[in-house]
């Protein structure tokens, strides 16, 4: 396993700011250590929508499920804990 840390030349920020595409960020997130498809996908999610810092594209690879990149103040948490459950629920028949 490469050495992350200097790779990115110990920034984490580089990660997202030196990605040229969202396709790119995600794989990029997918290499972390910890970080599997559902993850990396939330944060992309986190660093478009919350943050404005995402690159390009990176709407077509972000979570298309509710999830914590939904959330702008904490009485949204309920609001996607419920639409998760219905989800499942939907899932499940």
């Amino acid at each position: 396993m490469p050495d992350r840390a200097r790779f990115y030349d110990a920034n984490a920020e580089a990660i997202w700011t030196t990605a040229s595409s969202g396709p790119e960020l995600l794989a990029r997130l997918k290499a972390l250590p910890g970080f599997g498809d559902a993850k990396s996908r939330i944060f992309v999610g986190i660093l478009g929508k919350r943050l404005g810092a995402a690159p390009p594209g990176w709407e077509e690879v972000a979570a298309d499920w509710p999830s914590i990149a939904d959330v702008a103040v904490w009485e949204d948490v309920l609001v996607v804990r419920e639409q998760k459950r219905l989800m499942k629920a939907k899932g499940r028949t």
